[in-house]
């Protein structure tokens, strides 16, 4: 929708073949609602504010929906030279919002990304930060619980972990991975603590720059079934999500329980695809503390795990409250 100013609206209606030099300097459209939505292929592309507003493209904007007034106002535009936009990400405080973006550059084959860091309540562009030294799009991004760093992962060719200091623009250090990372996180009061996955892992970074890897041997529960998506609970805790369809929760570098999430079966019928969607769904109980609830107060490491082979239906959804494995057999 647009909005246009009233000598302008005069003119088109006084005159069906309006010739271009009579169009008045100060006529400008301006958009002032979207329709649809742009979600495909950008990470985290819905993203809460509070309980009653949520963020999301539509087009080549950046649009913030009110779910009690059902009023859309747009938040942000997208440069004209910038091909798309491949993740969002707001900040624990909800003032700020980064917009992951990817452009073409003549002296770079794959093309180049940068980050725009905007501040939601004037809507202001508050900083843009560009890592010329890294190519390919930015896959995924997230704050530090203070809002003052912010880690974006790097997609082919260097797979990189790239930490932040925005306020600064400046570059605190880099952590180059074997294989795509679709996921890294803060911890949720540890700033110089971050993870990623797959696979699960946990860093600290120093005050060098420098990334070392945290040893937690009860990682290896995970098997060899690969992490589709993790966050934290709280400092301490963490809630890992595999394609086998467990939900692992860890407490202070232990292994607590598993609950059945996703049942495997449903791989057959083509739900792959849908499997980061649905783990993202599933994490979003961190605000409630759902999936601990599920699982039970015990803690225990009850696993809700049906048996294996065709013909069995979906397992139930929690675990008792002693932690048991707990299944449900259905005609498959």
């Amino acid at each position: 929708g647009t909005t246009m100013s009233s000598r302008f609206q005069s003119l088109l209606d006084d005159d069906d073949d309006l010739d271009e030099n009579e169009l008045p300097d100060s006529a400008r459209l301006q958009v002032t609602h979207g329709f649809g939505a742009r979600v495909s292929f950008i990470r985290d592309a819905v993203s809460f504010l509070t309980d009653q507003s949520f963020l999301y493209p539509v087009g080549k904007f950046i649009a913030q929906h009110d779910l009690q007034t059902h009023v859309q106002a747009i938040t942000y535009e997208q440069p004209a030279f910038v091909q798309e936009v491949t993740a969002l990400a707001v900040s624990p405080s909800a003032k700020y919002l980064a917009v992951c973006e990817f452009y073409a550059t003549p002296g770079s084959k794959l093309g180049r990304a940068q980050v725009t860091i905007v501040f939601l309540p004037t809507r202001r562009h508050m900083r843009t930060l560009v890592n010329n030294n890294m190519d390919g799009p930015i896959t995924c991004a997230a704050f530090s619980h203070d809002s003052k760093l912010i880690a974006l992962q790097m997609g082919a060719p260097e797979h990189a972990t790239c930490v932040w200091h925005w306020e600064k623009s400046k570059l605190m250090g880099t952590l180059k991975s074997r294989a795509p990372v679709t996921r890294v996180r803060f911890n949720p009061e540890q700033s110089a603590m971050l993870s990623l996955s797959p696979p699960m892992r946990i860093c600290r970074l120093n005050d060098r720059g420098h990334f070392k890897d945290v040893d937690v041997p009860a990682f290896r529960k995970l098997g060899s079934s690969e992490v589709i998506e993790h966050c934290w609970l709280s400092t301490s805790r963490l809630l890992v999500l595999c394609a086998d369809g467990l939900a692992h929760a860890f407490h202070s570098g232990e292994h607590a329980f598993a609950v059945r999430w996703w049942h495997p079966a449903a791989t057959a019928l083509g739900g792959l695809g849908l499997l980061p969607a649905v783990a993202e769904a599933v994490v979003g109980t961190q605000s409630s503390g759902g999936v601990e609830a599920a699982a039970g107060e015990a803690g225990a490491d009850g696993v809700a795990e049906g048996a294996a082979g065709g013909g069995r239906g979906t397992e139930a959804a929690t675990a008792g409250a002693e932690g048991a494995p707990a299944a449900a057999d259905g005609d498959g």
